[in-house]
């Protein structure tokens, strides 16, 4: 009899995905969706999860334990709202840059 596991499952979604990819282009829609799934990547390895499957705005993953799935999902949450601290950062510096060159 094969051995029974216990795992916890984690989905992730992008809130708002559909409204935001109205909002863009193809291309730039795209660049939002790999930077974050990017950046729920390098959580996931780091905490010891398994991306089960791709849910097109979203991901599940596996892990051994829920206190390892806590611990993913806190982390990725911190790690969404730097990287989304970062861009607006970036953002911002390029429209001013352009609104100086445009002077």
């Amino acid at each position: 009899m094969p051995a029974t596991e216990n795992v916890t499952v984690l989905f992730t979604d992008l809130v708002g995905s559909t409204e935001l990819s109205s909002s863009l282009s193809p291309g730039a829609a795209d660049e939002v969706r790999r930077a974050h799934f990017a950046t729920l990547r390098v959580v996931i390895a780091a905490t010891s999860g398994t991306e089960v499957k791709n849910l097109g705005d979203g991901l599940m993953v596996g892990f051994d334990a829920a206190v390892s799935a806590l611990n993913g999902a806190v982390t990725m949450h911190q790690a969404v709202e730097r990287h989304n601290r970062q861009a607006a950062i970036w953002r911002a510096d390029t429209i001013d840059e352009l609104l100086r060159e445009s002077r």
